[in-house]
């Protein structure tokens, strides 16, 4: 489940603006890996947004120093 990504090491957060419905992890200080949620249909709370703990799969997007851009 991603849930079990939000209290593991590595700084689990949700991406805004351009990259709104993809997620990050923190490999390094500058250094992330950021995915997207692969599952189809996609999990959603009732309230709205993704619910993390019915997310089964991700699709990883890029592993980059998101900050030098």
């Amino acid at each position: 489940m991603l849930a079990d990504l939000t209290t593991a090491p590595g700084h689990f957060e949700a991406l805004s603006a351009n990259r709104k419905g993809q997620f990050s992890m923190r490999l390094t200080a500058n250094w992330r890996v950021m995915f997207e949620v692969a599952d189809d249909p996609i999990p959603t709370l009732a309230a709205g947004g993704i619910d993390l703990d019915g997310v089964r799969s991700v699709r990883i997007l890029e592993v980059a120093d998101y900050h030098e851009r």
